[in-house]
């Protein structure tokens, strides 16, 4: 409960000084900053990084799963999240994985925090493929809160996409910043992705970040339909923090995970979300993807790439 009543209080000062701090944001970048197709699918992992509300420790170990035994991991990515004074901040924007400097590209930032008294949300994202290879507990340092530049650690994700020989999928994978606070008109938090391909039917894997959501009377909508049993929550909690560490009430990072193939129709190249927050919480997303099955032209460039590797 004393986490709540501090985020509101938090609320109403950025309010209150809301004609010092024009809401503006990023947005997503429409299509996905990358995108692939696999004979497999993807996994991911995350975890709070707060420090002075949740106690992470620094460095702390993230458990990655799931990834099916003899597959081969043929990308990751590594997407962690500050509030901060200086977005692109050095001290921000680099972390360690298991001792390995990784440099983090500013793929967002909005205006105001999520209420917390610092200017900036700002989201980052890596391609740690080769130092992320697959299940295991990795390492993570440097992400936390920084007591030097007053920044607080939002949350990190971990996603591995892989190869198994099993059926052909395509991944999209989506990076940028958006919040109820920075995006003008709010509250809410809206975002469209473009998918790379349209949709065809069949499993639609789909994942989505949340940025301090735990508050009471969130609600995630995607594609209009209402969706919080996705992120394990309820029509009126729907980003609980559920990922850890600690109590959901401390945490400030969520995931939102499943099959929303009954929720896409035939030949849909958008995909819409909404955290609609009628009680003004501060909310927001930077990190999300989609795996569904490719079309036809896709399937039958594999086939071909697979028919010129057997003659050789």
């Amino acid at each position: 409960m004393r986490a709540y009543l501090w985020k509101f209080s938090s609320a109403a000062l950025a309010l209150a000084g809301a004609a010092a701090a024009v809401a503006q944001e990023t947005g997503f970048s429409g299509g996905p900053v990358y995108s692939t197709t696999v004979n497999g699918d993807y996994v991911v992992a995350g975890s709070s990084t707060r420090n002075s509300s949740t106690g992470q420790p620094d460095p702390f170990g993230l458990t990655v799963a799931g990834v099916p035994g003899g597959a081969t991991v043929v990308k990751a990515f590594a997407a962690w999240n500050h509030l901060t004074y200086t977005p692109g901040d050095l001290s921000d924007s680099t972390i360690t994985i298991d001792g390995f400097g990784v440099a983090g590209a500013l793929m967002g930032t909005g205006t105001p925090d999520l209420c917390w008294g610092r200017t900036y949300g700002a989201a980052y994202l890596a391609d740690v493929t080769g130092i992320v290879t697959g299940n295991g507990v990795y390492s993570i340092g440097g992400a936390v809160d920084d007591a030097a530049t007053g920044s607080l650690g939002e949350g990190i994700s971990l996603l591995l996409i892989y190869d198994d020989g099993g059926p052909a999928r395509t991944v999209d994978v989506f990076s940028g910043y958006t919040s109820s606070t920075s995006q003008p008109g709010g509250p809410g938090a809206a975002t469209t992705w473009t998918l790379s391909g349209a949709y065809m039917g069949g499993a639609a894997h789909f994942f989505a970040n949340g940025l301090d959501g735990q508050f009471a009377d969130d609600d995630f909508y995607v594609n209009g339909f209402e969706s919080s049993a996705l992120t394990g929550g309820t029509p009126t909690d729907a980003w609980q923090g559920l990922i850890g560490p600690g109590p959901a009430s401390s945490n400030y990072y969520d995931h939102a995970e499943g099959d929303i193939s009954g929720l896409m129709g035939l030949g849909d190249t958008t995909l819409s979300m909404l955290t609609a927050t009628p009680e003004f919480d501060c909310i927001g997303q930077s990190f999300g993807a989609l795996s569904y099955i490719p079309e036809p032209a896709t399937l039958a460039l594999i086939a071909l790439g697979a028919l010129a590797l057997r003659r050789r």
